[in-house]
C-alpha cells in the first residue's frame, strides 16, 4: 500500500508493453477526417492541367476541396475524443484486472499471472483508492519518470485538442498516468501506467483511414459535383456563347438568334434576356441600313432640289422688286423659306439624317418667331384657328434657324393631327403660350384634336415610328428634339387625351435686359 494522498507519486511498474490491448478493449469514435495536403495532390495535377480551361474543372476541385476542409474540421474533435476513448478503456481494463487480483487476495498472483494480466489490459501499473488510501494492485517500477497526468473525471475540449496533438507528436517511450472513476470496483478511482507509444499508433491508423475514407467522399461528392455542373450550367453555358458567337458574325440573320429553352431558373432567364437583345440589335441594323439607304437618297434628291431652289430664288428676288404691296410683304417670307430650304438641302447626311450645324446662340423673340412659323406651318391647313398668348416680354437663347424648324414641325403635326376633327365637332385649333420657370422658358403648343393613341406615345420622340398620318415619316418630332437638346434645351410630352394634347419646349432664357421694347436689340427683320 501507499499514502492516503489523492495526487499520489507515480506508481511503480514494470517496462511498457510493445501489444497493443486486445479487440473489443478499445472503443473507437467515430466522424474524424485527417489533413488536407494529401488529399489535394491528385487535384492539384489535375488543375495544372486545365484549371483556368473549364469552369466545371474549377468547380470539381474546388468541391475536392471544400469537402476535405469540412472532413478536417470534423476530425479534429473526433480524433480528440478517440485519445480520451482510448484512455478510458485502458482504465477500465485496468480495473477488471484489479478485480482478477482482489478475487484472489487470499491466493498469491505469481508474476506471470500478473504480466498476463497486465498484457490483457494493454497497461504498465494498476492502483486503486479506497476508503481514502491508494493501493498498487499491479505492475513494476517504471524505467522512467510519468511525464503526463489525465484526469479523465474532468473535460476540457481545448485541452483534449491539443493533448490529441501532442500525443500524435510524443516522443517515444513517454508514459501517461491516467486517473478515471470506477465502473466496477466500490473504489473511489482506477489509477493506470499506460506507455503512450500504443495510443499514438492507433491513432495514426485511425487517422489514415479517415483521411482514405474522406478522400473517397471528397472524389465522389465532386465527380457528382462536377456531372451536375457540366449537365445544368456549363452545357447551357456553352450554348449561349455559341449562340453569341453566331449572332456577332451574322447580326442580321434572323437564324442567328438564339431559341431560349423552357427552363424557369436563371439559365432559362438568360437565354430569353439575350434572346430579346438579339432581336432588337437585329431591328437596330435593319433599322440603320433603311437608313442608310433613306440617306442615299435624300443626297441625291437635295442635289436636285437646290437647282430647283435656286432658280425659284432668283423669282423671289424678282417679286421683291414689285411695286404691288402684297407681293412686297409676302416676298421677304417666300425668300426666306427658299433659304432654309436650301440650308437643310445642302446638310443632309448618310443614314438618312441631316448634320446639324452648331447653333448660334442669341436672344430670340419667342412671340415673334411663333407667329412667323404659324404662318408657314398651318399655310395648308386654312381650317386651323391660330391663337397666339406668348408673353411679348420673353426672350429665348436659342438659335433662330433651329427654333424656327421646331416651331414649324410641332405645329405641322398639331395641324395633321387635327384634321381628324370633324365639321360639326368646332374649329380645330392651336394655340401658344409660354412661361418662365428659373433659367429656362416653357413654350407650350396647345391643341384640341383627338389626343395621342397609347401605342404612339412611347415611341413619339423616334424616327419613323410615331407618325399617325398615312404618308406620314415620323420625323418631325424626332427633329424638334434634337435640335432643341443642341441648344441646352428639349421637346416634351406635356399630357394628352381625347381632349387635346399638350407639346413643351424647353429654351434656355436669354442673357439681356429687355427693358424697353421686347425686340429693340434683336435684329429679327420682320415685316
Amino acid at each position: 500500500m501507499d499514502d492516503n494522498g489523492d495526487d499520489p507519486d507515480p506508481l511503480p511498474a514494470r517496462p511498457a508493453p510493445t501489444s497493443r490491448p486486445p479487440h473489443g478493449l478499445v472503443r473507437g469514435a467515430t466522424g474524424a477526417r485527417p489533413g488536407q495536403a494529401t488529399a489535394l495532390k491528385p487535384a492539384s495535377r489535375r488543375e495544372s492541367f486545365f484549371w483556368h480551361a473549364r469552369l466545371s474543372a474549377r468547380f470539381l476541385v474546388l468541391t475536392i476541396l471544400f469537402v476535405m476542409i469540412a472532413e478536417i474540421l470534423i476530425f479534429v474533435p473526433s480524433a480528440a475524443n478517440y485519445r480520451l476513448n482510448w484512455l478510458r478503456d485502458h482504465v477500465e481494463s485496468g480495473e477488471l484486472a484489479s478485480l482478477v487480483v482482489q478475487a484472489a487476495a487470499e491466493q498469491a498472483v505469481t508474476s506471470d499471472l500478473a504480466m498476463e494480466l497486465l498484457e490483457t489490459a494493454g497497461v504498465v501499473s494498476v492502483a486503486i483508492k479506497r476508503e481514502g488510501v491508494r493501493e498498487f494492485v499491479l505492475g513494476a517500477q517504471v524505467a522512467q519518470p510519468v511525464q503526463l497526468l489525465e484526469d479523465l473525471r474532468e473535460h476540457n475540449a481545448i485541452k483534449a485538442i491539443l493533448d490529441m496533438f501532442g500525443a500524435l507528436a510524443a516522443p517515444p517511450g513517454r508514459m501517461i498516468r491516467a486517473i478515471n472513476s470506477p465502473r466496477f470496483a466500490p473504489v473511489e478511482f482506477v489509477e493506470i501506467v499506460v506507455s503512450e507509444a500504443g495510443l499514438k499508433a492507433d491513432l495514426l491508423q485511425y487517422s489514415i483511414r479517415i483521411l482514405w475514407l474522406s478522400l473517397i467522399i471528397a472524389s465522389v461528392t465532386g465527380s457528382l459535383m462536377y456531372l451536375t455542373l457540366v449537365q445544368e450550367v456549363a452545357s447551357p453555358m456553352r450554348r449561349i456563347a455559341a449562340a453569341i458567337a453566331k449572332f456577332e458574325a451574322a447580326p442580321q440573320d434572323v437564324g442567328s438568334i438564339m431559341t431560349p429553352s423552357a427552363r424557369k431558373d436563371e439559365i432559362g432567364q438568360t437565354e430569353r434576356a439575350l434572346a430579346r437583345m438579339q432581336e432588337q440589335i437585329r431591328q437596330a441594323f435593319a433599322q440603320r441600313e433603311r437608313l442608310a439607304q433613306l440617306g442615299a437618297a435624300v443626297a441625291k434628291i437635295s442635289h436636285d432640289l437646290r437647282n430647283s431652289l435656286a432658280a425659284a430664288q432668283i423669282v423671289t428676288d424678282n417679286l421683291s422688286a414689285s411695286e404691288d404691296p402684297k407681293v412686297r410683304v409676302a416676298a421677304p417670307r417666300l425668300q426666306r423659306a427658299i433659304e432654309r430650304a436650301l440650308n437643310m438641302a445642302a446638310a443632309t447626311l448618310s443614314y438618312g439624317r441631316t448634320e446639324e450645324r452648331m447653333p448660334d446662340l442669341q436672344p430670340f423673340d419667342l412671340l415673334a418667331g411663333a407667329e412667323e412659323a404659324a404662318a408657314e406651318a398651318f399655310a395648308a391647313h386654312p381650317r386651323v384657328i391660330w391663337r397666339n398668348d406668348v408673353d411679348p416680354s420673353l426672350l429665348a437663347r436659342a438659335d433662330r434657324e433651329h427654333a424656327h424648324r421646331i416651331f414649324v414641325n410641332i405645329m405641322r403635326n398639331a395641324a395633321q393631327a387635327l384634321e381628324a376633327v370633324a365639321e360639326g365637332q368646332g374649329r380645330p385649333q392651336v394655340t401658344a403660350r409660354a412661361a418662365r420657370l428659373g433659367d429656362y422658358i416653357i413654350i407650350e403648343f396647345v391643341d384640341n384634336g383627338p389626343g395621342i393613341p397609347e401605342r404612339v406615345r412611347e415611341r413619339l420622340f423616334t424616327p419613323f415610328v410615331a407618325s399617325q398620318k398615312k404618308g406620314g415619316s415620323g420625323l418631325g418630332l424626332a427633329i424638334a428634339r434634337e435640335l432643341a437638346r443642341a441648344m441646352g434645351g428639349d421637346v416634351t410630352l406635356e399630357r394628352t387625351s381625347s381632349a387635346g394634347t399638350v407639346i413643351g419646349v424647353k429654351l434656355r432664357v436669354a442673357d439681356v435686359d429687355v427693358g424697353g421694347s421686347n425686340t429693340a436689340d434683336v435684329p429679327l427683320g420682320y415685316s
